[in-house]
């Protein structure tokens, strides 16, 4: 989900390369122009799988003032501990929307998080009430994390998560244990949101919170019931 044009701008997100993913699905993309790392993008994206051993996984880069930083899957570091710390380093809220997401590690993270006070918001997409058992949503739950299922248009296919208002980490991956060891994936790191991006963060968030509805654990099983009988 990466396009480079003239190998300076740069355009990453989650959206895939449809119709769909273009026009119905919520996604979110990022563009900025930098062209150290977009030499840096082309030379994972024409690696063979052996040669990305060889590659350096991470780029620190400026646009502006702000600072950013490009990671790359896989990766021998772990990258899972990026989200870790950001979650345990947040002060005052967390919102994460994000389309598929097996990895219960990251529930009980924001689980510590909200028992520290923090104010957690997820958004998930619909598909969620689709898998039985969950765990990840059964965590959530159980925590009293006000939780979201997308209901509006096509696809909740976001994958990011947004720290105090400051910091937001977006990219290819779900918070699959695949996507983070053995998926071709990257994750993008923005560093003191500006005002007007902070702007459109919150409108992008208040919309999707209008889309969906709350869940509990009552309502997952009203809804699986509701599948398994059609």
């Amino acid at each position: 989900k990466i396009l480079i044009i003239d190998k300076k701008e740069i355009y990453l997100g989650s959206a895939n390369f449809t119709w769909n993913s273009l026009n119905i699905h919520r996604n979110l993309i990022l563009a900025f122009s930098h062209s150290e790392s977009a030499e840096f993008l082309l030379n994972h994206l024409e690696a063979t799988d052996f040669n990305t051993h060889f590659l350096e996984q991470k780029k620190t880069l400026f646009i502006g003032h702000q600072e950013a930083e490009i990671l790359m899957f896989p990766s021998k570091t772990d990258w899972s501990e990026k989200i870790f710390n950001l979650i345990h380093g947040a002060k005052k809220c967390i919102k994460v929307a994000m389309y598929t997401w097996t990895r219960s590690d990251f529930a009980h993270s924001l689980v510590e998080a909200k028992l520290k006070g923090i104010d957690v918001e997820i958004v998930l997409d619909r598909s969620v009430v689709k898998r039985n058992p969950n765990p990840v949503v059964d965590t959530l739950l159980k925590a009293s994390i006000q939780t979201y299922v997308y209901q509006g248009p096509g696809l909740l296919h976001h994958k990011f998560l947004w720290i105090d208002d400051e910091t937001l980490l977006s990219g290819s991956p779900n918070w699959t244990q695949s996507a983070f060891t053995k998926n071709r994936e990257y994750i993008f790191l923005l560093n003191t949101l500006t005002h007007p991006q902070k702007k459109i963060m919150d409108t992008l968030w208040k919309a999707l919170k209008s889309e969906s509805k709350v869940i509990n654990s009552r309502m997952i099983q009203a809804d699986l019931s509701e599948i398994q009988t059609k």
